[in-house]
């Protein structure tokens, strides 16, 4: 019984050592010997393990590449799995630059669905045409996303060409693209309260542009100094630079006679510009005996064949000087502002003493511009080319507003008068003055002409909304209502419609535009 009891323990210990020398060999040799060895083993089983095997691999090598070019960690799957688009990361990839380019582009990325080949694909940078920043060669590992932002995406201008990404996405004005402000007071010499309307184009709207005619007038008649007409160049040939593609412009000289850069509008290119500059170097003062009166050659000065679906405007850099009688300079004012009927605007540019300031206003107001002034002759140019850039971009012409009310009680006056409001302009607040005997609230429409078509912009306005504004507003509408009898003035010569602006100018202590 012993011995086979010994015989037994050998056996199991001959057993024990088998199996262990058995499993530390199968330990120590390479995976194919293993796997070839198991039950049911096959060449597409070999296959598959080694893929798995190469698939752990790359997601490792995925993870360093990721981890190089952001801050967020991505996970390894221990199971043998291709990295899936949900460890994508969360931010967009960082490219360093000195400074971040004005040009609002947004693409975020996030990892495709397709595998790729490390080894054999290397990154390159395509053009922004192609909608697609960052891409590789044959399958495709980064792609566009739908979801994020790119607040801290930062592109370099030398890798990426800066083509314009809009032409085509520009859009008529609506009411939605403008942000409204209104103002209000109380009438200090009569019932009622004064309003401020402000229609500010939001910048993140892209505006249809119409295109725009510039005519540049600089005065030299014996009236300008020559140290102030050769500064009147100089803003010149600088306003030049603010011009865009698709416009045109002309320059006209005056004094007894007119002396033009061209017969026809230019267009604006690098080669008129070049020619323009020339011209305004070989212009000299008209001398001591140069003499003009502005407003009695306006009709031959400033064209009448101006294109109708053009946004034209004229630049006058004149004193006003004139020794026009009163009846005279209503008839000369008043015939050129009835024939030009709003197809030009004008703006009057003065600087210094001497000017005529009232006159040259008068007839910037009527004709859907404004007066520039700086005393000192070196500041003109910063103003003349702050106006330039603020209306460089015209989005609506023949503009025309109306104010509608439910309540029957309410008077509503608008100002200024419609066929004075100036042309709509993406970069430059538009404004509108108004009277109301009580506060009541009421719909506002401003309607205009994109070329042949038309835009409608709807405001409601809401008085309880509005803040309290200065005791001025007052004054800025009652200059536009004395504009009103001046009108009547140039239509009939009678002398009570000054009377009557007199009666209002007066007590707000404002100027008065016409001294015979």
């Amino acid at each position: 019984m012993s011995f086979n009891l010994r015989i037994l323990s050998y056996v199991l210990l001959l057993d024990l050592f088998v199996h262990t020398f058995g499993l530390y060999c199968l330990h120590h040799c390479s995976l194919p010997y293993r796997v070839s060895h198991l039950p049911y083993f096959s060449a597409d089983f070999e296959q598959q393990t080694f893929e798995l095997i190469k698939s752990k691999e790359r997601a490792a090598v995925v993870s360093q590449l990721f981890d190089q070019v952001t801050n967020k960690e991505v996970e390894v799957k221990q199971e043998f799995q291709q990295l899936q688009p949900e460890f994508a990361p969360s931010t967009a990839l960082l490219i360093p630059q000195k400074e971040p380019l004005s040009l609002d582009i947004s693409t975020p990325f996030k990892i495709s669905d397709h595998p790729f080949n490390l080894d054999s694909e290397t990154p390159k940078f395509l053009s922004p045409d192609e909608e697609t920043f960052l891409t590789w060669q044959s399958q495709s590992l980064i792609t566009p996303s739908s979801q994020g932002t790119l607040e801290d995406l930062f592109m370099i201008s030398e890798l990426l060409p800066q083509p314009c990404p809009y032409d085509g996405l520009e859009m008529l004005a609506e009411s939605d693209h403008f942000d409204i402000s209104v103002e209000y007071t109380q009438r200090q010499f009569r019932p009622g309260y004064i309003f401020k309307i402000t229609f500010t184009p939001k910048q993140e709207i892209l505006f249809k542009r119409i295109a725009h005619n510039y005519f540049f007038l600089l005065d030299r008649s014996n009236s300008i100094p020559r140290a102030r007409f050769a500064l009147n160049k100089e803003i010149v040939s600088k306003a030049l630079e603010l011009l865009k593609p698709q416009d045109s412009f002309n320059i006209l000289l005056f004094d007894d006679k007119v002396c033009r850069l061209s017969e026809k509008k230019l267009l604006w290119n690098e080669q008129n510009i070049k020619l323009a500059r020339e011209f305004l170097t070989k212009q000299s003062h008209g001398g001591y005996f140069a003499a003009t009166e502005l407003y009695g050659s306006l009709g031959k000065i400033i064209p009448d064949n101006v294109s109708d679906h053009e946004v034209n405007t004229v630049i006058l850099l004149s004193d006003g000087d004139t020794y026009l009688s009163l009846d005279k300079q209503r008839q000369t004012i008043g015939e050129w502002t009835t024939r030009n009927q709003g197809k030009v605007s004008l703006y009057a540019a003065a600087s210094g003493g001497g000017n005529n300031l009232p006159l040259l206003e008068l007839i910037s107001t009527f004709n859907k511009g404004s007066l520039i002034y700086s005393y000192d002759h070196r500041l003109l140019a910063e103003r003349v080319l702050q106006l330039l850039s603020s209306i460089r971009n015209p989005i609506g012409k023949q503009m025309v507003a109306t104010a509608i009310t439910a309540d029957k009680q309410a008077t509503i006056l608008l100002q200024p008068k419609n066929q004075r409001l100036p042309d709509l302009y993406q970069n430059r607040p538009f404004v509108i003055y108004g009277s109301i005997n009580r506060l009541t609230d009421f719909v506002l429409f401003l309607q205009g002409k994109y070329y042949d078509h038309h835009f409608d912009i709807k405001k409601n306005i809401c008085f309880e909304q509005a803040k309290v504004g200065a005791p001025t507003l007052e004054k800025l509408w009652t200059q536009l209502v004395v504009q009103d009898l001046y009108e009547r003035f140039f239509e009939d010569g009678n002398f009570k419609h000054l009377d009557a602006a007199k009666h209002l100018l007066i007590p707000m202590q404002l100027p008065l535009l016409f001294i015979d």
